[in-house]
């Protein structure tokens, strides 16, 4: 689930940039629960059995922290190894929606800023911001992260 939708008591309107977010994570959850070997499925109690605001803020430290982020992909079975090593598919996609996250979250301080000092938001920057998240990660950006053709019709022959 995408962030936004963690975060909102009321679900924003769905934006395709939620769908992406989406597939991020059910790679980077695929890394580290899948067990080849095994053949079996890991649990991820931190984003299993918690509430949404509490998955939320797991997530979130995911996102925000190298250290959590290294705890996570430290639990990947060693076929993903590469995936989410440093240059991988799975790290650069979480490099892209940790400055996605950054830039939700100086947003956020912008309009609590301006509540807290009772002056207006400034709605500029709030705008500039917003932009530069929505244009952070696109589909073609997410696919060549993939090394795949954004044009699936180019699989097909």
């Amino acid at each position: 689930m995408a962030m936004d939708l963690l975060r909102s008591s009321v679900p924003p309107f769905h934006l395709y940039r939620y769908d992406l977010e989406y597939l991020f994570y059910v790679l980077f959850y695929t890394c580290i629960v899948l067990d080849l070997q095994q053949k079996r499925f890991r649990l991820l109690p931190e984003w299993e059995r918690l509430t949404l605001e509490q998955i939320g803020t797991q997530k979130g430290d995911s996102l925000k922290r190298r250290d959590v982020y290294n705890t996570l992909v430290g639990r990947r079975d060693p076929a993903f190894r590469n995936l989410v090593a440093e240059g991988g598919c799975v790290h650069r996609l979480w490099i892209h929606y940790r400055t996605v996250e950054s830039l939700a979250l100086r947003i956020d301080w912008l309009f609590e800023n301006a509540k807290t000092v009772g002056g207006p938001v400034d709605q500029k920057e709030a705008t500039r911001l917003s932009e530069a998240r929505d244009n952070e990660l696109d589909y073609n950006k997410f696919m060549e992260i993939l090394d795949a053709p954004a044009d699936i019709s180019t699989l097909i022959g």
